[in-house]
């Protein structure tokens, strides 16, 4: 499901417990808060830039989007992710994969709780 296009990601931040994380999107003209993605139960988060030496955030993304996997299909699904770790527990929950494609940055959450501007993804 899409959530964002043609944006700025503004800014990235990790919570002290190592198992959260906070994406900032702004519009790439006005620069304004179009507002933040918050993923918790964080399992991957996988980050990719083609910035130059003098670069940095705020970036260009030309989509943000999210797809849930059902708790049925998330062991293979992490398996085949190259989720490092056991996967052979049964998840009794879906997880969300967060996606920020096309431009400047890549960017790929695998979370077990999601909310953009306070509502929780379903």
């Amino acid at each position: 499901m899409n959530l964002l296009n043609d944006v700025n990601l503004d800014n990235i931040a990790f919570g002290k417990d190592g198992k959260s994380v906070r994406l900032s999107f702004i519009d790439m003209y006005e620069g304004d808060s179009l507002g933040e993605l918050e993923c918790s139960s964080v399992y991957s988060f996988d980050y990719q830039n083609c910035f130059k030496d003098d670069d940095s955030l705020a970036a260009y993304v030309g989509e943000v989007n999210y797809k849930v996997i059902h708790a049925s299909e998330v062991s293979d699904y992490l398996k085949n992710s190259g989720y490092v770790f056991s996967c052979d527990e049964i998840f009794s929950s879906n997880l969300f994969v967060i996606a920020a494609e096309g431009g400047e940055v890549s960017l790929k959450v695998i979370c077990g709780v999601a909310s953009f501007k306070g509502e929780k993804l379903k």
